[in-house]
């Protein structure tokens, strides 16, 4: 669900520990709550403060706004004024914290706005249920007040009702209308005066009800003893529980009002969902989220897996340990801001944000502010990343003897959740021990891993004994992209990152007298594509290869990569990708008309071997057989620089940096699927691995596909999500489009 908000004005009117917007105060009246018989009003004229007047019934609502809000423009989406009976539906929230906005919700799927643009809308759906929820009517407490009978009016059922639950049971979703399942709710009036039956709605619009009537409209007078009947009907819409209210509002003959409700539920399911070798196995238990611990230095390290011998390459030339909490604390020290490490049980990661730092994630992303927003926000999702972790804690996990390992099954493991490889880390306590251990992942089999601890774990372990595991996000990422970040100067400062008209190069552009691929020539926006990369026109700017899926993006790229080692002599080039399995797609096609000695796939230590499917990829990568299997390798630096194509991942070319890789060894540097990263990520192998106006950079991929997974709301809303093939293409002028030239790029 979406929502919008605007700010309404910076002065406040302060109530009883509740902040009011100016804008609110000039706008005289705001309906708050539930349903219509908690309905209030607040009265905004009062001096500065907050009065709340109860209204008796909806008629009251309607005099009151009539009275106070007539002048006002009130419209929808659309521009339509709307009466006072649509924003007597209406649920507005003053909660209005800092930096927030009020918000409101029209139960009849009408969105509005007041003309001032003081309050905003939130979109209806699966929150706005949610919100209705969490209304100052309290279900549990006040549901025995909503169902019963009251003032000698009782609502009756023909269908077994518990306690004012009207359950419908399971339906096949391929039921027909004419089939669903229908129930009968009658009013009858037991009293001795006449009751007015003002109105019969289902709060939450649920799609999975519908209610008949045999009345046009509503109110209904029922005289004494007399009864009126409305039939709720299932609608099958998809599979899945449809909950909703249903609401009965009623007026006496001296104006008091109050409110019957029933709950309704039914469950739509079919013949998939209730094959027997689906249903659960046992009970659903949500697992526990445990305390972020703001240090380990009380855990006692396991034993690491070891590396193959032919690993040569050396990472101490750039390390990334300077790169870790405390360089972050450093930087951030500096602008005043640092968020403390979130210690409380809970979804997000970070409650509070300082004035401070809200500000500079509100500026847009720009060369004054581009580390230090980046950082930040890089910050927020490793906070986030550190609480989501814990979702998958184990109470009670009973690991066995497997060697000389120990083998923990891990529920989820196949479906990756949790993700887990080789040399992650898990913390174990034993029962009745505060002593915490550290294991890292040996192996990691279809649904269980191999840990290692401490000898003297192993040692003392009993089978069968229950322990606590808690798991650990491996920070190695997050210190990559604090790195790339911090040491992104170079490309910062000659026009990479921000490119202008002057970052293009004026050069001829050749002409290519054979395509590898022979469907290219046929296409002049593909083969154009392919000889300004030949040409290297766009000079520090990064060229751009974008288009929807099938539109041969990775086709063009490793045909231009073809060219450029054909036309180009001693070029060198760094192919890199988010996945694994779009970098073995790129060797496999290179691998048609490239000689395998000119290239090398490089793999993470931790990739299993048996991920790779393509025979030729296995040709070309680096891969060793030892005791402890078959793993992948890095050899030496100045093999590497041998070869003329270098094919690994964004997180894998962070050791090339690490080993100090020289940054004007790479001639061109591809990224494909860049869509899928976020610009810190892109950053690994740009930041310290391009020399301006000699390292050329291509970037390709689909900036309206899914883009990348971010867990932070507070970085989500402040851009992270954002690629850097999206940013160019929409903040950058040097891409738009233009009347004459229907390309994007320069």
């Amino acid at each position: 669900m979406a929502s919008n908000s605007s700010r309404g004005g910076s002065g406040r009117a302060r109530g009883k520990g509740r902040g009011v917007p100016k804008a609110l105060v000039d706008n005289v009246t705001v309906l708050i709550d539930h349903l219509p018989d908690f309905l209030f009003f607040v009265n905004a004229e009062t001096g500065g403060r907050v009065a709340k007047q109860r209204c008796l019934s909806r008629q009251d609502v309607r005099n009151h706004w009539r009275t106070f809000a007539a002048p006002r423009s009130i419209v929808d989406a659309n521009g339509r004024k709307l009466s006072p009976s649509h924003v007597c539906y209406a649920l507005i929230r003053t909660y209005t914290p800092k930096g927030a906005q009020p918000k409101a919700m029209v139960a009849n799927r009408d969105i509005i706005r007041l003309s001032d643009r003081a309050i905003e809308v939130m979109e209806t759906g699966r929150d706005r249920r949610h919100e209705l929820m969490k209304a100052h009517v309290d279900i549990n407490s006040r549901s025995e007040d909503l169902i019963c009978d009251k003032w000698g009016v009782s609502v009756v059922c023909d269908r077994k009702c518990n306690e004012g639950n009207l359950q419908f049971g399971n339906v096949d979703l391929a039921t027909s209308m004419a089939d669903m399942p229908t129930a009968r709710l009658t009013v009858a009036n037991n009293s001795l005066s006449d009751i007015s039956v003002e109105a019969v709605y289902l709060l939450f619009g649920q799609r999975g009800f519908k209610l008949e009537s045999s009345v046009a409209g509503y109110p209904l007078t029922l005289g004494s003893s007399s009864r009126h009947t409305i039939t709720i009907r299932c609608v099958a819409d998809y599979l899945g529980v449809k909950r909703d209210w249903c609401v009965f509002e009623f007026k006496t003959s001296k104006d008091n009002t109050f409110a019957i409700v029933r709950f309704l539920s039914v469950v739509f399911d079919d013949s998939v969902t209730r094959d027997p070798t689906l249903q659960p196995t046992r009970k659903f238990v949500p697992r526990r989220v445990k305390t972020l611990k703001p240090s380990d230095d009380d855990v006692i390290d396991g034993e690491r897996p070891p590396e193959p011998t032919q690993n040569q390459l050396e990472t101490n030339v750039n390390p990334l340990n300077p790169y870790n909490e405390t360089f972050l604390k450093r930087e951030l020290s500096k602008s005043g801001l640092y968020v403390e490490r979130y210690t409380r049980t809970g979804r997000d990661a970070t409650r509070k944000l300082s004035d401070t730092m809200v500000g500079l994630l509100e500026q847009p992303l720009a060369l004054k502010n581009y580390k230090l927003k980046l950082l930040v926000m890089l910050m927020l999702e490793h906070r986030q990343e550190e609480v989501d972790i814990h979702n998958y804690d184990m109470l009670n996990a009973i690991m066995t003897r497997g060697g000389g390992n120990l083998m923990l099954e891990v529920p989820g493991l196949a479906e990756n959740r949790p993700s887990l490889l080789r040399n992650d880390q898990l913390i174990a306590n034993r029962h009745g021990e505060r002593q915490r251990y550290r294991a890292y992942v040996h192996a990691v089999n279809q649904n269980e891993v191999a840990l290692r601890f401490i000898k003297r774990f192993h040692e003392n372990f009993i089978d069968g004994q229950p322990c606590d595991i808690e798991f650990c996000i491996n920070p190695i990422q997050w210190f990559l992209k604090n790195r790339a970040v911090y040491q992104s100067y170079e490309i910062l400062s000659r026009g990479v990152l921000f490119p202008t008209q002057d970052s293009l190069d004026v050069c001829d552009v050749p002409r290519i007298p054979r395509f590898y691929d022979e469907k290219l020539e046929g296409n002049p926006e593909q083969r154009d594509a392919v000889q300004q990369i030949v040409a290297g026109s766009s000079g520090t700017a990064p060229y751009l290869i974008f288009g929807p899926p099938g539109t041969g993006k990775t086709t063009t790229l490793v045909e231009a990569i073809k060219q450029v080692k054909f036309f180009i002599k001693n070029c060198r080039i760094l192919a890199c990708t988010p996945s694994n399995s779009a970098a073995d797609l790129i060797t496999e096609r290179l691998l048609k008309h490239i000689d395998k000695r000119e290239i090398v796939r490089l793999n993470a230590l931790s990739r299993p071997k048996g991920s790779i499917l393509h025979d030729g990829v296995m040709d070309v990568s680096c891969l060793a057989h030892g005791r402890d299997g078959d793993l992948f390798y890095f050899p030496s630096l100045d093999e590497i620089k041998k070869k003329s194509i270098v094919i690994l991942t964004l997180a894998s070319s962070g050791r090339l940096v690490s080993a100090g890789m020289p940054r004007d060894h790479f001639t061109h540097i591809c990224i494909d699927e860049c869509g899928h990263a976020i610009e810190a990520e892109a950053l690994i192998p740009l930041a310290s691995m391009v020399q301006p106006g000699r390292t050329q950079v291509v970037l390709t991929g689909d900036p309206h596909q899914l883009g990348p997974i971010v867990r932070s709301a507070h970085a989500v809303t402040h851009g992270l999500r954002k690629s850097l093939l999206e940013r160019l293409m929409t903040e950058c002028e040097l891409y738009q489009r233009s009347e004459d030239d229907d390309r994007k790029g320069p």
